[in-house]
Parts: structure tokens; sequence; C-alpha cells
């Protein structure tokens, strides 16, 4: 592997190269588009906005009940006027899953921590999951076209190829802590794109194949795919779950 790890943060390595995302040839451009989630446009309205406060207890409602109880000489120190303080929630519910690292084109990264991993941008790209249940262990990939020899001998991360990135992440994977005998794989993305691909066999599909031959060549399964069809992608991968979220530019969710 020759790429050189950009951040690296306890069990977390994000690799790749900036200068294999951004070229300007025509192979780099295809299906490279970022979807925006939309943020909440909810404006203070002042008192719509105050939250009432429920007391729990015995409470004087009228006059008479506040009359009574300084006249016993009640200060308020005795056991009736404890509060019941509520309790929401479960003992053991799950801990609060951490932030999520994002994973660019043409990187990929690895995680023994259980932290989410996520990309955006899938046109004709592919995002590739690769999970060891057992060891928990798990990488996201990030690839633009299927072969480095596409590459016209330029220098380029290897993350942005299948053959090379593929090659490059399940060797990180491996020493990370994670074991391919009892890895599995889930693939989304490798749509064909109408402005982009003019070519005999869509670069989609193409990148499909690609990753389905190299899985195969390192004895890993794939377990789920969402690929292919005409409308980009967005992923996240949970490892505490095993779940892929593929997220649509259409409006489509499915997890996988």
């Amino acid at each position: 592997m020759s790429d050189d790890a950009n951040d690296e943060d306890g069990g977390i390595t994000i690799y790749g190269a900036d200068d294999g995302a951004d070229d300007e040839g025509d192979d780099d451009d295809l299906g490279i588009s970022v979807y925006t989630p939309a943020t909440d446009d909810d404006e203070d309205d002042g008192d719509d906005d105050e939250v009432e406060v429920p007391v729990y207890g015995e409470s004087a409602d009228d006059s008479s009940a506040d009359e009574d109880s300084d006249a016993d000489g009640d200060n308020g120190d005795g056991d009736d006027d404890d509060f019941e303080i509520p309790v929401f929630g479960d003992s053991d519910d799950p801990e609060p899953t951490a932030d999520p690292i994002s994973v660019g084109v043409a990187e990929y990264a690895i995680t023994d921590e259980g932290r989410p991993l996520r990309t955006s941008g899938l046109g004709s790209c592919l995002g590739l999951v690769v999970h060891d249940d057992v060891r928990g262990v798990s990488g996201l990939l990030h690839f633009m076209l299927p072969r480095a020899a596409e590459s016209n001998g330029q220098n380029h991360s290897d993350a942005k190829f299948a053959d090379t990135g593929i090659a490059a992440m399940l060797s990180a994977f491996v020493a990370t802590g994670g074991d391919l005998s009892s890895a599995s794989a889930k693939l989304a993305g490798g749509a064909t794109m109408v402005d982009f691909d003019r070519v005999d066999t869509p670069i989609g599909s193409r990148n499909v194949e690609a990753a389905r031959r190299e899985l195969s060549d390192n004895d890993v399964e794939i377990v789920a795919e969402d690929t292919g069809g005409d409308a980009g992608r967005s992923l996240r991968y949970d490892p505490q779950t095993d779940e892929l979220r593929v997220t649509g530019a259409n409006g489509t969710e499915r997890t996988l």
C-alpha cells in the first residue's frame, strides 16, 4: 500500500490523498455530486417556546391549605414535602452513538472503535463496506474507477480505483485486527449517470463488477447491495448494528 495515513486518532485511520480526488481529467468528474441535508428553519416565537415544568408531590392548591399548614407549624422539613424525581429511560439503554467518520472521494477509513462511517457524492462511484463482527473492525472505501491502469500514467491515490483501493483497504483492515475469513461486505452506488456515461459499458456498472471480482478473489462474501439505477447516493454505516443506510438523491432511503 503506497498511501500514507492522512489522519490517525485511536483506532481510526483515514487513507487517501487529495491529489486523486480533485483531478480535472474527464474520468475524475464522473458522477460526483454532494447532497446536503435540510436544516431546521423553525424560529423562536416567544411564549410558544416556553416549556411547562411539571412538579411532582403534594401541593397546596388553596389558601386554606396554606393556613392550615402554617397553623400546624410545618416548615417544609417533613417527609410529606419530598418531591418525587422522575427517571426517564432505561439504565440498559445503549450509549449515544459517536460522531461519524467522514470518508471523501478516493479515500477509505478503518475503525475498531465502533464509530459510524459515512460518505456522500456517490454517482457512478461505489461505496464499499467491509466488517468483521467478531473482532469489531470495519472499513469504508469510496472509489471512482475500476482499474488503476485507467489513470493514464498519472500519480493517483490507490483509493481512487477498485483494484488498488480494495487491496489497500483490506490490507489496512487486517493490520487493524480484522480477519477476512469472518468478514462480510456491502456495496452501494455505481449508478448510470446519463450526463456522464457515454461509453458502451457505463462506469457505474464497471465499478460494481470490479468490486465483486476483487472481493471474490479475497474470499470476502457480499451480503447486501444497492447498486445501479440513475440516482446518486449518500451512505452511513453503523458498525455497532451492522446497518448501512443508503439515502438516494431521489428521496429514497434503504437500510442494508
